[in-house]
């Protein structure tokens, strides 16, 4: 928002919304509208259709916040979950073959009292 020169105050008046109702987006307590978020997307001159699916994944991660313990999963997998796409196989191999010795050392190092 300020790389484009707005402020928030200065936003508000350009989309025609309240301060109140952007500090809300921008804290994430609230979500835009379609046609909000499309004015938005003019005025920030971002893509609307990656605004969209971002609005949309951030709902849903809202709505099914507790997906991740109700099918006995580690939220934080979610984080890795994200780079899998991008992974060449060659790094996902070497991602699966190192890992696994990760834990291994800090277990290890924590039994012989490594920790500073």
């Amino acid at each position: 928002m300020e790389q484009r020169g707005f402020t928030l105050q200065t936003l508000a008046a350009e989309v025609d919304a309240t301060y109140e109702h952007l500090r809300k987006l921008m804290k994430g307590i609230t979500y835009p509208s379609k046609s909000l978020l499309k004015i938005l997307s003019i005025a920030l001159r971002l893509d609307y259709v990656q605004l969209d699916q971002l609005v949309t994944a951030d709902k849903l991660e809202h709505k099914f916040e507790n997906t991740f313990s109700f099918m006995k999963r580690n939220p934080r997998l979610a984080d890795y979950e994200e780079l899998v796409p991008y992974l060449t196989d060659d790094q996902n191999e070497m991602f699966l073959t190192q890992t696994p010795a990760v834990p291994s050392v800090t277990r290890q190092c924590w039994d012989l009292s490594c920790r500073s």
